[in-house]
């Protein structure tokens, strides 16, 4: 278990970002918000718990950063031992945690709406199984193959 505190995640939907973002791209069920304590726990197996700590970084610096400028930021690369073989067009590989790449994309630009797109897109176009929007950073974190990682980049600098 692991205890992270947030004080720059000062509003409830702030910090049910962060929850949601850890129960769907770590696949955590356990995971909960304090509010008045500006603190999320998570309950998982040590590499859930390794890359919430790297997530948490990650999206911390995109909402204390305020640029202007999208950025993407690699939050885990799997070794390469464990990475999925990368498949044909039109047939991704589905991955685990510790065999996905989970990259955060920050979209200052983009309106909830756009951001909400953008997901759409994410899903359909580059079929990323999980993949979480934390509007309140305006970044998107997901997770795939380095195939999909690098194609859902050159979708949203469209």
């Amino acid at each position: 278990s692991k205890v992270f505190y947030l004080p720059n995640f000062s509003t409830p939907n702030e910090l049910q970002d962060v929850v949601n973002t850890f129960r769907l791209i770590l696949d955590a069920p356990r995971v909960s918000g304090n509010q008045s304590e500006h603190a999320v726990s998570l309950q998982g197996t040590p590499e859930q718990l390794a890359i919430a700590e790297k997530l948490e970084t990650v999206l911390e610096s995109l909402r204390s950063s305020g640029g202007h400028n999208r950025s993407s930021v690699l939050v885990y690369e799997p070794p390469p031992e464990e990475a999925p073989e990368q498949s044909s067009v039109g047939a991704p590989n589905r991955c685990e945690l510790t065999t996905c790449f989970i990259k955060a994309l920050y979209l200052p630009d983009f309106s909830i709406s756009q951001l909400q797109d953008a997901v759409n897109k994410l899903h359909s176009t580059v079929q990323v199984g999980r993949v979480c929007m934390v509007p309140h950073s305006h970044a998107i974190v997901f997770q795939g193959t380095s195939k999909q990682v690098a194609l859902a980049e050159e979708l949203m600098n469209e």
